[in-house]
Parts: structure tokens; sequence; C-alpha cells
């Protein structure tokens, strides 16, 4: 997996207004944002293993020092690249699959997993233990499509698709017996188009949308009826989920390069909380009120900064679940 490279001031992100934002208007005028080691988790409805992607990294070369992170030279062991397991109490951590999966998402009754691959939707059998390669079924030809979602009796997924479309994503459902295509419909939705679909339990599905700036949290009935706009935040926001209980939900959201983090709004109340405070780039929740997340504020990668964490729903009690192990060199 290869760092990102953008090309941008330091310092228009960050003013130097104290002495660590003295250190990094010291460095190059250049940033190379690494990529995370660990991404994707996804917590199993047993509540007893944790999928992941994951790419080990190798060596950190600070050619600049150690106060210029975004200017080191990252290095992964990409023969080791692939989507991983591991218990949730951190033990028997595995390499699964060689190659990671792409917006993956277990099934309600944890014995499928589906995924895009190449832009278009797939499922795998799964055993508890194992993939079964042999019979991947591939469920869409057309478009690029991302981010399946089971509803809560499995007969359906749900994904955004710019399939017969010229404004963009939005979402479809496909019905896994009958393979039937249907792209969810409702009176405001060729405005903005729509992302990121979750599929609640109260069969409402979670998705984001654009209808003049940012992104925001929207819901709507399976069926693209009653529509209800959740956030007004005028920011980015992305990777919208249900909690367990089904009485609020989370999301990322950035108004900045460097400060991604995850919030959790109650639907009753409309308060909202700010759970992690040194960075989230991917979360799950598990089918026990907790949450995997990936800790990581695109600046630096450390032994527990780019590994999974645990937390209790409301932020408390957060955990390293993994760790990185590599060399330093300057």
């Amino acid at each position: 997996m290869k760092a990102v490279i953008i090309f941008l001031l330091t310092c228009l992100f960050y003013s130097c207004n104290n002495s660590e934002d003295e250190q990094c208007c010291n460095c190059p005028p250049f940033d190379i944002v690494p990529s995370s080691p660990y991404d994707d988790p996804i917590w199993h409805p047993s509540g007893e293993i944790i999928g992941f992607n994951h790419t080990p990294i190798k060596e950190i070369k600070y050619t600049y020092g150690y106060d210029c992170p975004r200017q080191a030279l990252y290095t992964y062991k990409t023969d080791s690249i692939g989507f991983w397991l591991i218990n949730a109490d951190g033990t028997n951590k595995r390499r699964i699959l060689p190659y990671t999966l792409n917006t993956p998402a277990w099934s309600n009754d944890g014995k499928w997993i589906a995924f895009s691959n190449k832009g278009q939707i797939c499922i795998m059998p799964f055993d508890g233990e194992q993939f079964d390669l042999n019979n991947i079924t591939v469920l869409t030809t057309e478009g690029s499509s991302f981010h399946p979602t089971w509803s809560p009796n499995d007969n359906w997924i749900a994904y955004d698709s710019d399939h017969n479309s010229e404004s963009g994503y939005f979402i479809w459902k496909i019905n896994l017996k009958t393979l039937e295509q249907i792209k969810i419909i409702d009176q405001n939705y060729e405005k903005g188009g729509a992302r990121e679909p979750k599929w609640g339990a109260n069969h409402r599905i979670l998705h984001t949308r654009s209808p003049e700036y940012g992104s925001e949290v929207f819901s709507m009935t399976e069926s693209g009826n009653e529509l209800i706009q959740h956030t007004n935040n005028s920011v980015r926001l992305w990777s919208p989920r249900y909690s367990t209980s089904g009485n609020s939900y989370s999301y990322l959201m950035s108004d900045d390069i460097s400060a991604i983090q995850l919030y959790l709004s109650d639907f009753a109340t409309n308060t909202t909380v700010q759970l992690t405070d040194s960075g989230c780039i991917s979360y799950s929740w598990s089918p026990y009120n907790k949450i995997v997340y990936t800790r990581f504020d695109l600046r630096r990668i450390d032994t527990t900064a780019g590994t999974l964490w645990t937390m209790n729903h409301d932020g408390s009690d957060k955990k390293p679940l993994t760790y990185n192990h590599f060399e330093t060199t300057y």
C-alpha cells in the first residue's frame, strides 16, 4: 500500500501559534499522508471476531526528523497485505485472505460477507473460520457499485451505484433470490445523489446526501419514502451507522484536513457527542453496543496510531486492540 502524497503548504492547515505548530512549519512544504496499516474494521454479528483490512508497516524513515511525520517515508510489508481476523479480546490475529476487501459488510446471520470488487457487489460464504473462495457470487455487472448493506432478513442488499445515472451515485437494492435490481427513488432523490447506505433493524436506510453543500446524514424507508434529514452541519459527513440499540446513529465528520472524528447523535433528543479526540477513519458497532475503530489522525503512525481500538458506546474505556511493529530510521 503506497502513501498518498499531497503537495500542499503545511502552514495552510496548521497555524504557527504554539511550539508544536512552529515545528511543523519548519518542515518542507509538502505532505506525505501515510496509509493506515489497519482499516475497515467490521465486527462479526457473533461478537466474537472482528474482520479488517491490514497492510503491516515495515519502516518509517524520518528524513527531516521526527517532528516532520508528514514528510517521512513509509514502507509497508506488501507481501502480508490482506483481510484479517482477530478475536474480540485481541488474541489470535490471522490473515484470512491475501487481498483486502473493499467496503466489506457481514450479513446479519454472519454466514456471508458482501464487498465491492472492481466496482461490482459480490458476496462470499463464511463458515465462522474460513471463506469459501470457490463460491463467490457477483451480484452486479454494470456501473460502479460500493458500500453494500444487508436488509434485516438478509434477503436484500442495498448499495450505492452510478449505474443508469448521469448525475452521480444513487442507492439501489438487489433481491438475493431473484437478482432483481431496484433503484430506490423518492421525490427529492435526483437532487445531489445519495451514498453509503446502512440498513437498520427499523427497516430504514441511513445514507449521506449533498443537498446544497457539504454532506449530510439522511434516512428513508427501504422503498425510498419518508425522507428525513438528520444533520445540518454544513461540513462533510460520512460513514453513517445505526447504533446497536437503534436509539442513536454515528458518523464521521471533518472540517479540517487533520481532524476526522467519530460522533454519536440521539434520535429522540437530537443531542450530539464527540466520541473520539485522537482521530478516527473507520469503525463498526458490535452486537453488544461497543465500537471498534481505526485510531488515526492522518499525521503520524506509531505503535498505537493507525491501529484498531475498542470503546464503549459513549466513548469511554478506549483500549488498543492491535499494535504496529516497525523499524525507525533517520
